[in-house]
């Protein structure tokens, strides 16, 4: 058995090259949210809406700046487990190995007026 830990993407979303310059602006996708999200919002919701995090993330230039580098950091994990499933067919154990991809969540970068991890509701980014 190996525990492999990946643990980025994760703040603070520093990312090395080739990954900082693979995704731009162009490449976020359009903010989840509506104003009626935050009209008569339950206090929980509104208490995490007004985070100084999710404020943040409320702002377009600031999601055209974070989204593209956490995305940058998801496609460094894709490529990192491309070389540990090379290194299980090299080795002949691929067919006999047995893997368990799991995050421990993910974060709203702006969707639902939201930043970071705060509740159960998650937006996936899929490249």
């Amino acid at each position: 058995m190996a525990h492999v830990s990946y643990i980025k993407p994760h703040w603070p979303y520093i990312v090395p090259e080739p990954y900082a310059s693979m995704y731009g602006p162009d490449d976020v996708m359009p903010v989840n949210r509506s104003e009626a999200e935050r009209e008569d919002a339950h206090p929980v919701f509104a208490a995490f809406m007004n985070r100084r995090v999710s404020q943040n993330f409320s702002r377009d230039e600031v999601r055209e700046k974070v989204i593209p580098a956490y995305m940058g950091l998801i496609r460094q994990v894709d490529d990192q487990m491309g070389r540990l499933f090379a290194h299980l067919q090299t080795r002949g154990i691929a067919d006999d190995t047995m893997i368990i991809f799991t995050s421990d969540h993910g974060d709203y970068l702006g969707d639902h007026w939201m930043g970071e991890k705060d509740l159960f509701t998650h937006t996936a980014y899929y490249l």
